[in-house]
C-alpha cells in the first residue's frame, strides 16, 4: 500500500469515528473509548508494520496522539502486541525515536478530566518528515 492509499484508508476510518462525535468519549471519565482511541483497523496496520523485516519497513506514522493540555505529541508507525509498545517519534521538549508503552500512554492524566487523545484528522506521514 502506498502513502496515498494509506492516507485514504486512515481518513475513512477516522471519518467514521469522528461522525460519532461525543460518543467517542466516555462521559464519566472523559477518556476516548478504546474503539476510538485505537481502532482495530489501525491497530492491524501498526502490527503489520512491526512484523515487516527491517529493510522493508515503511516508517510511516499511522496515528498521532497528543496531550490536549500540553506540548506532548506522539506519532506511531508500529505496535508490538507481545510487549504492548508503540514505536515512533515523540515530542516533549525535543523529538526522538523510540518506544512508548500502550498502558502508560493510555493512563496519562492531563488534568481536568483530560487524557491523551488521538488526532482524528492526522494524515499518515513518514516519520522522517515529522
Amino acid at each position: 500500500m502506498n502513502l496515498e492509499e494509506l492516507r485514504e484508508k486512515v481518513a475513512a476510518i477516522n471519518y467514521r469515528i469522528a461522525e460519532r462525535g461525543l460518543r467517542a468519549v466516555d462521559s464519566k471519565t472523559g477518556k476516548q473509548h478504546l474503539w476510538a482511541w485505537l481502532p482495530d483497523e489501525l491497530l492491524r496496520l501498526l502490527i503489520e508494520e512491526a512484523k515487516r523485516p527491517e529493510g522493508q519497513k515503511t516508517g510511516i506514522a499511522v496515528v498521532k496522539y497528543f496531550n490536549p493540555n500540553g506540548a506532548q505529541t506522539w506519532w506511531f508507525s508500529e505496535y508490538e502486541p507481545e510487549t504492548q509498545e508503540f514505536f515512533g517519534k515523540a515530542e516533549q521538549n525535543f523529538k526522538e525515536l523510540g518506544y512508548t508503552s500502550f498502558d502508560e500512554l493510555r493512563t496519562v492524566s492531563c488534568g481536568l478530566y483530560l487524557w491523551i487523545e488521538r488526532d482524528f484528522w492526522f494524515k499518515p506521514t513518514p516519520l522522517a518528515e515529522i
